[in-house]
């Protein structure tokens, strides 16, 4: 991620089933859901503004609001959610990893 938001700023990739969920209709069509915050970066702007190059970040498991929903066919990412913010995000990448019984992740 790429953002001049403030280190700490949430980051949450939701998983849902598009036919189900609506923008008003929470938890309903939610499968599950993944947090992560802008990491640390050493450089800060005037404003306390993060400045610097692109974080690798790493996204864990929060919950699962529908436990009807089996399979998820959309994917939202919500930058600051639940606020009304003008921070530039620049996303690219996404990846995903299995944590193995030894503790070492692989690329899935």
């Amino acid at each position: 991620v790429y953002s001049n938001a403030p280190a700490g700023t949430e980051i949450l990739i939701q998983l849902e089933d598009k036919n189900l969920a609506t923008p008003i209709n929470f938890p309903t069509g939610r499968h599950s859901r993944y947090r992560s915050r802008v990491p640390e970066i050493h450089k800060v702007g005037d404003n306390g503004s993060n400045v610097g190059g692109w974080k690798r970040v790493a996204f864990h498991f929060v919950d699962q609001p529908d436990s009807n929903v089996e399979k998820a066919n959309s994917i939202i990412l919500m930058f600051d959610p639940g606020y009304n913010t003008e921070y530039t995000w620049h996303f690219d990448d996404l990846d995903s990893y299995l944590v193995v019984e030894d503790g070492k992740d692989e690329s899935s």
